[in-house]
């Protein structure tokens, strides 16, 4: 498993991301389940979908985000044959107003709701919605409820709340 923020040695900027995910590409087996979690924020710009890294610039996010193709190719060329995919981001350009323009365009809704055998996308929005934070813990309403239901796992234990600081991405095999 390899997590991704602030505190590791691998830092969630555009080039830490891109990094982790194609060696995700290059090292997941047929036998592994493969997760992909991304807290932050989202923007579509000429109808394609990105997410927002530490050092993207959003005047100019096609050059400085991470592009949801990036995303999709990760999952089409990876030979592992379960996938999840969590995504927990507005789309209204880092700010926090939830007006009209942070709605998830139909970019990101395509991929969320196309069906691919072994594929498993869960958003904290669907089409023309829009993801709130919860300001209480710093992350969206999503995560908090996800890590909430996920602490009583057995296998969850060894990652506690505390090691996991807001808007992350995370990525990683684990064999079944």
């Amino acid at each position: 498993m390899k997590l991704i923020t602030d505190k590791t040695e691998i830092k969630p900027n555009r080039v830490g991301i891109l990094k982790a995910l194609n060696t995700l590409e290059k090292s997941a087996g047929e036998k592994d389940t493969i997760f992909i979690f991304f807290s932050g924020h989202g923007i579509e710009e000429n109808g394609e979908s990105y997410f927002l890294t530490r050092d993207t610039d959003p005047d100019i996010a096609a050059d400085t985000a991470v592009a949801k193709s990036v995303f999709e190719r990760t999952m089409d060329r990876t030979q592992a044959k379960i996938q999840v995919m969590f995504f927990d981001a507005c789309h209204s350009r880092a700010e926090k107003d939830k007006s009209g323009e942070g709605k998830m365009g139909r970019d990101l809704a395509s991929l969320i709701e196309a069906k691919a055998e072994g594929r498993v996308i869960l958003s904290s929005c669907g089409l023309d919605e829009v993801a709130y934070e919860d300001e209480g813990t710093q992350n969206g309403v999503f995560t908090r409820y996800l890590l909430e239901s996920l602490r009583g796992m057995e296998w969850f234990q060894p990652v506690r709340r505390q090691d996991i600081p807001r808007r992350e991405f995370r990525v990683g095999p684990s064999t079944i």
